[in-house]
């Protein structure tokens, strides 16, 4: 969808309303007309409320396939319950009694990061803004989806949550807790199964600092970096001001984001270009980002192209973590490092406890500085926040002005 196009998305043509229970007598002209009102106020309040809190989403709906039949019957209590499969996905008799129950549930469960598999009609969603989360959903039907938009006043739910609806799925960090709605998970108990799955394996053996450490995330999505790190990258960039920052091992693209916002508020023309050899589950966000470019291949799939003559290069190497592959990107890429921006590699002593990584990113680095004069080791970054508090010892490489 473009702002300034007709808001008015056709919904699917299997999909309809159909009036479980009216007591309201015959209706005349007039309030039909009126009823007809309502519902086109309520569906531009959504979709203005849509645009402005959740674009990724508003520029989707256009394209979101509605596969299967969603029907709109009313409660006991008069408000409007999607139905599919003969199934509805809120209480029938009143969906609004059901839900606090839900959100009861949903308070009594150690504090943490939620993901609430199933948007529905937002009963459920309400008392759990209210009680003061924003929590993660996602839709996983976009003809209920658009049929929601239709049928409730949904800008105060809108605002409060990450939304993303099919065909978009979203990261679920480690640490997250998954709460299905109930008629969600009964028609879709795969996707759920799949959807848990999502969550990278824990790390059970980790603890304190390192612990954190594993089960960090950015904008929701994860990013396994020392936050001190992390500080130290957003000091760095704001001294060398790249144009181009080349990531290999992306994992979900929480890191890649980070560095494009980064980059986003220097200005200019900034982009960040993000290597790995698995795509399959780089967060929605980062592949619609118009600052960041994946690549699946991995450090195989760089081209030299990608670096512009006037760029200003940083190169970040958190891949495998082997002394092949850091030795591999330490010899294509060093060369488009520009002077006085840094070539920087991540858990340089993972080799020290993982012998199948062939000595690690530390014999790459010293053997590399043993053949060129044109980069130094930078000890400043490494012991800014004291000698232990950085995973890239000696991997901050700086080339020489």
């Amino acid at each position: 969808m473009r702002t300034g196009r007709n808001r008015d998305v056709p919904l699917s043509n299997q999909a309809r309303l159909v009036t479980r229970k009216v007591n309201r007598g015959t209706m005349s002209a007039s309030e039909a007309r009126l009823q007809q009102s309502s519902v086109g106020d309520v569906y531009e309040r959504n979709i203005r409320a849509l645009e402005t809190f959740h674009p990724l989403v508003y520029a989707q709906l256009d394209h979101a396939m509605a596969a299967e039949e969603v029907q709109v019957y009313h409660s006991t209590t008069g408000e409007p319950v999607p139905v599919i499969r003969s199934l509805p996905l809120h209480s029938l008799d009143d969906p609004r009694a059901d839900a606090k129950r839900m959100t009861e549930a949903f308070c009594a469960q150690p504090q943490q990061r939620a993901t609430i598999f199933g948007f529905g009609f937002g009963y459920h969603l309400e008392p759990i803004i209210q009680a003061g989360f924003s929590p993660t959903v996602y839709e996983p039907s976009a003809a209920t989806f658009r049929l929601a938009l239709r049928s409730r006043d949904l800008t105060g739910i809108l605002r409060h949550i990450d939304l993303h609806v099919a065909p978009s799925v979203p990261d679920v960090p480690r640490g997250s807790i998954i709460v299905a709605l109930p008629g969600s998970e009964h028609l879709y108990p795969g996707a759920v199964a799949e959807f848990r799955q999502r969550i990278v394996p824990g790390v059970d053996q980790a603890v304190g600092f390192e612990r954190g450490v594993y089960y960090s995330s950015y904008r929701n999505i994860t990013c396994l970096k020392n936050p001190c790190d992390l500080a130290i990258y957003q000091m760095l960039l704001w001294e060398i001001r790249p144009t181009l920052i080349l990531e290999f091992g992306a994992l979900r693209g929480g890191s890649a984001l980070y560095f494009a916002d980064l980059l986003r508020l220097m200005g200019g023309d900034r982009r960040v270009h993000t290597y790995d050899i698995d795509g399959s589950n780089i967060a929605p966000q980062v592949l619609s980002d118009p600052n960041i470019t994946f690549h699946l291949g991995g450090y195989e799939a760089f081209e030299p192209s990608v670096v512009r003559s006037d760029d200003r290069v940083l190169v970040i190497d958190d891949a495998a973590h082997s002394y092949e592959c850091t030795k591999e990107i330490l010899q294509r890429t060093a060369r488009f490092v520009t002077p006085n921006s840094y070539m920087i590699v991540e858990d340089t002593l993972a080799g020290s406890t993982r012998p199948h990584l062939n000595g690690g990113p530390i014999r790459a680095i010293d053997e590399f500085l043993a053949t060129t004069t044109d980069f130094d080791v930078d000890a400043r970054w490494e012991t800014f926040y004291g000698s232990e508090n950085t995973n890239n010892a000696r991997g901050f490489l700086r080339r020489r002005a």
